[in-house]
């Protein structure tokens, strides 16, 4: 017998009886028990087993009992090198041309050699065909498979052999539309048409059809290969050219929808067309533009209405030319015209004018003219219109009628007269007739600037100290002077040099003794001179004397001052010297003089002045008898109730007295509730709502007499003024009790249970004039009862009733459908606000968390559901102080869409065939059909699913599996066209 190495080897032999013993020997020697030899008995069955077994175990073994052996020839050798996989002897395979073809085969041991061989010869490593060893597996590679690499591979050890049959097949020819070509395309008659298609290799046959009927190349049709880019050109196409294009090879085709429209009818060379034009009155005005075809009509409007044919307005037609024609336009004729031809439109604006208005005569040159200033300007033109409006400018500045000009219009006669020219009027004047101007130059000189007051000399005398002021006028009013000093610039603080108008003016204050000599003033063209004299300062009255008023038998006063102490003085009286006695006192004191008149009579009154040799000053006294102030009326003690008027009256002589009201010594501000009043010799003063603080002496004092009375007050009683109703309140509300009393001063206090009330968060005690309030806050069952308003004398009280608040629902929840991974939202809306409310689903109090959000705001209540699935459909509650609302929320799944449909699919026989779809949801259940019987998985129908897409793969496809194939969900399905061809369709190259 025979065994390979590695492999555990049993020896059997069977016994006539179970209990004969045996020995075992291996060429001749005895063999014992091992861990590698073990010998077994069972039953009349004798074995000596070998484990992994080696080339040494090889030899004769021989079986002995007692009169009889048995002899076994073992050989143990290398096992056969076997390929694993594949497990069968021979495969079928097909490739496409370009891809990777890859041969694998597995043999049993690592190390063995193999051979290739591909139609009987040996294949050997190259660019193009690989051989890789990798342990057990061996493998053949043909990176870039091409139809020459058809044949028979056989992968051969010394001991077992596996064959490939492949076959290589060109791909089948697929096209591709360029991205920016869609399916359907429209364009206009005469505009080229460019179809592209992209095949996946070069050399395939292609055909254009043109809704099934074979297109050819002509002057008109245009096919062009570019690589793998296929293109037909339709260079002028017409109407007659619409329809389904086809671009057809073996295996694919492309459909392109095309619609040729005639081109919209459009004005033609519209940007050399004038639509802003201008007319003369009685010239013909012609419209007229070029349409893109001529067969279109077209219809006139002007300023929106329809333009109607006659002896005026003609429309016209010349081939694509359309055009209106208005003969003798007048001013009326002005407006929009509008053409309209479907599907274009053009405007002409149309502006009809009189004829151009023109200056009789005007040469068109510059006209000069030379005066002097203050002479007129006359300037003249006549137009060619009476009615032509002109207008004058001097120097771009319209002119308007004023005290310096003039401007006149006779019929065709226009006229401009300005007045005293001035230098600043030089300048272009023009006359603009609109259509026509008329410029004159206009240039004034302007005489010398003279002195108008010059004469030989002037003499001007000063005094020392004083002020002098020197005076020219200059013919110019800008005219500038210099003022001289014996021919030297003045300058100095005491100098001041004025212009005013035409007045020029020099002042020098104070005037010293040097300031004596010549003056000059110069203005370049002119001069005038002045000598200035400075005398000794003249003794003159810095203080005047004053009006004086005084009493019969009484004394008086009068005082002045001089400029300097040392001076001379005489008084008068009515012209007549004072000559001192013992009346009248005359006195100096430093600068200082004064006439005191002693024991005064009536007829010391009259003019008094005070004289030196330059000045005099006088005043008048007026001597009266003595002034007599009495109260022929005394004040009288005064007492009234609080809130009440106090009145004091006194009558004073005389009637123009100065009166003076004081209330405990201190004088009374005057006011809303302290009035005085005068009826000749009457004084009245009242105080108006009077209070308890205005407890004083009241006097009245009238230059130096005074009288006086007292003034007081009773308090008064504070009543209410009527009955205070019941009020009503809700809890948690709050309520205001009022009351009203008599005076807007008095006091009150409110109690509860004899317990007075003070203002806190609760309570809110308030007053307006009379009216009391209290209101209390948040109001509960326990504030309900009696509350009690009282004053010191009265007394009044309020019924408070609280009632539990009623809380209703204003708004309900409503039932809500929503689709899984939504948000659903519920809302309620009550009657009151600050209200604790409990939401419940399906009985359960919900729990604010990431999905479930609880809200209120004011009177709105809402709960907010996110990532709703499934299990979140029930019903939601909502709860509070005894009210109660529910709705149902359902949930539903995501409505099932189909993101990618079933393509058709063209594959030839033998080969694979893969259909795809793809739903918007991953766990879905389908079925396919073939021409709507159901599919079943098979050997050859393999029916799958990856995430969302679901696959119907054909294994080997024959022209049996040729059909519609449907994918069905139950709500929405998806077919395509399955289509096997016979090899022999296959084109020959």
């Amino acid at each position: 017998m025979e065994s390979y190495i590695s492999e555990d080897i049993h020896l059997h032999c069977e016994l006539s009886r179970s209990s004969g013993k045996v020995r075992w020997f291996k060429d001749g020697q005895v063999v014992e028990e091992s861990h590698k030899l073990q010998l077994i008995s069972e039953g009349p069955y004798r074995r000596l087993s070998i484990l992994k077994g080696t080339a040494n175990d090889g030899g004769e073994y021989v079986c002995e009992t007692d009169g009889d052996s048995v002899f076994f020839q073992l050989t143990v050798k290398d096992p056969p090198v076997r390929i694993i996989s594949p497990s069968e002897s021979e495969l079928e395979l097909t490739h496409l041309a370009s891809e990777r073809l890859e041969l694998s085969c597995e043999i049993s041991k690592g190390e063995a050699p193999i051979q290739w061989f591909r139609d009987g010869l040996e294949v050997k490593e190259g660019p193009n065909l690989k051989l890789e060893v990798n342990g057990t597996q061996r493998r053949l590679i043909i990176p870039i498979a091409t139809v020459d690499d058809t044949g028979e591979y056989v992968c051969d050890t010394k001991d077992d052999s596996v064959a490939f049959l492949v076959t290589v097949t060109e791909p089948p020819v697929k096209l591709s539309r360029p991205q920016n070509m869609p399916e359907k395309l429209e364009g206009y008659a005469g505009e080229p048409i460019i179809l592209e298609t992209t095949m996946s290799r070069p050399n395939s046959e292609v055909k254009w059809r043109l809704n099934g009927r074979e297109l050819v190349e002509s002057s008109k049709v245009t096919m062009i290969v570019d690589g793998l880019i296929h293109r037909l050109t339709i260079h002028s196409p017409t109407p007659e050219d619409s329809g389904k294009y086809t671009c057809d090879v073996i295996d694919d085709k492309i459909d392109f929808q095309i619609k040729v429209s005639e081109p919209p009818v459009k004005i033609l060379r519209r940007s050399g067309i004038k639509t802003e034009l201008k007319f003369l009155v009685s010239d013909d005005i012609v419209l007229e533009c070029e349409l893109s075809r001529a067969n279109v009509g077209a219809k006139w409007y002007k300023d929106n209405c329809p333009v109607e044919g006659d002896e005026r307005y003609c429309e016209e037609e010349e081939g694509a030319f359309r055009s209106l024609v208005i003969l003798n336009a007048g001013l009326e004729d002005s407006g929009k015209y509008f053409l309209d031809v479907g599907d274009d439109n053009i405007c002409y604006d149309v502006l009809v004018e009189e004829p151009p208005v023109k200056i009789v005569g005007n040469s068109n040159e510059l006209e000069y003219q030379e005066m002097m200033a203050g002479d007129d300007l006359i300037l003249a033109c006549e137009v060619s219109r009476v009615n032509a409006p002109v207008q004058w400018y001097c120097n771009e500045r319209l002119l308007t009628v004023d005290s310096r000009t003039c401007i006149e219009s006779y019929g065709t006669l226009r006229k401009i007269i300005v007045s005293n020219m001035q230098s600043s009027d030089s300048g272009k004047y023009m006359c603009d007739a609109v259509d026509d101007k008329m410029i004159c130059l206009v240039r004034i000189q302007e005489p010398p600037v003279t002195f108008l007051n010059k004469e030989d000399d002037i003499v001007v005398t000063g005094y020392e100290a004083e002020s002098v002021t020197l005076t020219s006028y200059v013919s110019k009013e800008n005219a500038i002077v210099r003022w001289l000093k014996d021919w030297t610039p003045i300058e100095g603080d005491r100098f001041q040099a004025r212009m005013e108008g035409h007045k020029r003016t020099f002042t020098i204050e104070p005037l010293k003794r040097s300031d004596a000599g010549e003056y000059t003033c110069d203005i370049n063209t002119d001069q005038i001179h002045f000598s200035l004299l400075v005398k000794e300062m003249r003794i003159k009255f810095v203080r005047p004397l004053q009006d004086m008023v005084a009493h019969a038998n009484g004394m008086v006063t009068l005082r002045c001052d001089l400029c300097k102490p040392k001076a001379d003085v005489q008084w008068l009286r009515n012209g007549v010297e004072v000559v001192p006695s013992r009346r009248y006192s005359i006195r100096a004191d430093g600068a200082e003089r004064s006439l005191t008149i002693h024991r005064l009579t009536r007829e010391d009154a009259g003019e008094y002045s005070c004289e030196s040799k330059d000045d005099r000053t006088v005043a008048r006294l007026r001597v009266e008898l003595p002034r007599v102030v009495e109260f022929l009326t005394e004040l009288h003690n005064t007492t009234v109730l609080e809130g009440e008027d106090a009145t004091f009256k006194c009558v004073v002589s005389p009637d123009d007295v100065q009166l003076v009201w004081l209330m405990d010594n201190e004088p009374i501000s005057l006011g809303d509730r302290f009035q005085t009043t005068q009826n000749g010799l009457c004084h009245t003063l009242v105080i108006k709502k009077c209070q308890m603080l205005d407890c004083s002496k009241i006097t009245a004092e009238a230059e130096g007499q005074i009288s006086k009375a007292t003034l007081k007050v009773q308090e008064a009683q504070v009543m209410f003024m009527k009955k205070a109703e019941a009020v009503m309140a809700e809890e948690f509300g709050e309520a205001t009790l009022e009351a009203e009393i008599s005076i807007e001063t008095g006091e009150v206090q409110w109690m509860r249970q004899g317990v007075v009330i003070q203002a806190g968060p609760r309570h809110t005690l308030a007053q307006n004039g009379c009216k009391r309030s209290l209101t209390i806050h948040n109001l509960t069952i326990s504030d309900r009862g009696t509350y009690r308003c009282e004053t010191l004398h009265d007394r009044t009280q309020v019924k408070l009733n609280v009632e539990p608040r009623k809380i209703c629902i204003r708004k309900a929840l409503t039932d809500q459908e929503t689709f899984e991974r939504e948000t659903a939202s519920f809302e309620v809306e009550l009657s009151h606000t600050d209200v604790e409310g409990i939401w419940q689903k399906n009985g359960i109090r919900v729990k604010p968390n990431n999905q479930w959000r609880v809200s209120s705001n004011g009177l709105v209540h809402s709960l907010t559901l996110s990532n709703l699935t499934l299990e979140d459909t029930g019903t939601i509650a909502f709860s509070a102080e005894g009210v109660r609302t529910s709705a149902r929320l359902t949930v539903k799944e995501t409505p099932v869409s189909i993101l990618k449909t079933l393509s058709d699919v063209r594959v030839e026989e033998d080969f694979p065939a893969t259909l795809e779809c793809e739903f918007s949801r991953q766990i879905i259940e389908v079925r396919w059909f073939k021409n709507g019987k159901e599919l079943k998985a098979g050997k050859n129908c393999r029916i799958y699913s990856m995430g969302r897409k679901r696959f119907c793969q054909i294994m080997q496809c024959s022209r049996a599996d040729s059909g519609t194939y449907t994918c069905d969900t139950g709500e929405l399905n998806t077919s395509c066209l399955l289509e096997v061809y016979g090899k022999s369709t296959l084109p020959q190259f």
